[in-house]
């Protein structure tokens, strides 16, 4: 099994609280080098169960109407994966992408 193809159950691992820190247009790259299109935005989120660590979700969706000032947000088919980190083998990487993210409350 491929570390790519292993899938993290959100609600089993503790992914259910995000705080949106960030948001930026999230680009396409080619051969290593940005293109003018994009795809979407990425998302800065702190997770206050995890002592507020932070990962970046990929949002596709173009125009996202949010603005980042560190309130709740739940995000609509969140899907997370792990990926190795090959610039320090010894960690692992989160991928997340949705459809789209929302305020809470």
């Amino acid at each position: 099994m491929k570390l790519a193809n292993l899938k993290i159950d959100q609600k089993k691992s503790g992914f259910t609280q995000f705080l949106l820190t960030d948001v930026k247009p999230w680009y396409e790259y080619a051969d290593g080098k940005r293109t003018d299109k994009q795809l979407g935005h990425s998302c800065e989120v702190a997770l206050p169960k995890q002592q507020l660590d932070k990962i970046t979700v990929h949002v596709a969706k173009l125009d996202l109407k949010i603005e980042p000032k560190m309130q709740r947000v739940d995000f609509h088919n969140l899907d997370i994966s792990l990926y190795p980190d090959f610039r320090n083998p010894s960690e692992v990487g989160v991928k997340a992408t949705a459809d789209d993210v929302r305020e809470v409350g």
